[in-house]
Formats: structure tokens, sequence, C-alpha cells
């Protein structure tokens, strides 16, 4: 079984609650717990979760609730979490085309 590959445009996975994320519903149902499936859902939450947080700390910020080392941290956090979904994604898709040309 093959699942899609799904983009995502920038600001719709900080949006709205974890199960608006294209696709993911899909990939909790497809496996078992402990699956590929699973693993990559849960990361896909964990991403989306950090990037809320960091809208959220960044309007923290701007209300004089939060400083900026706050901020920065919470930033970074969620930059580096996104880089890594796509390092991943980006080697998924590569596997996927290496063994589609066998």
């Amino acid at each position: 079984m093959t699942l899609p590959v799904v983009a995502f445009p920038p600001g719709q996975i900080s949006t709205g609650s974890s199960s608006e994320v294209p696709g993911l519903q899909r990939l909790r149902e497809t496996g078992d717990s402990k699956g590929f499936s699973r693993s990559l859902a849960d990361a896909i939450e964990k991403v989306d979760s950090n990037l809320k947080a960091a809208d959220s700390s960044t309007e923290q910020f701007v209300k004089g609730k939060a400083g900026i080392h706050e901020m920065a941290m919470s930033l970074e956090k969620a930059d580096l979490s996104l880089r890594l979904l796509m390092r991943v994604r980006n080697r998924v898709i590569e596997a996927y085309r290496e063994i589609s040309r066998m």
C-alpha cells in the first residue's frame, strides 16, 4: 500500500488543530500503533504543536508578556523540527523513487 505525498503549504500546518493537517487522520487509521505510519503521524503532530507554540510565544512577546529569549527558543525549536521533518520526507521520497526504478 502506498500513501500519497502531501505538500504542506506555508501556514497550513500552524493553523487549527492537528486533525486539520491533510492526510494525518488517514495516517493514524492505516497503520498499527507501532508502525511507520503512526510514527510519521506522531512526528507531524509534534511539528504542528511546535509551530503553534512558536506562534503563541511570538504573540506573547508582542503583547509584552514574554521575553525575547523565550520567543527565540520557541521559534528555533519549531524551525529545527520542521527542517527535520522535511529531511525525513525527502529521504522517504528518494527511497520510493529508487525502489520504483528497480
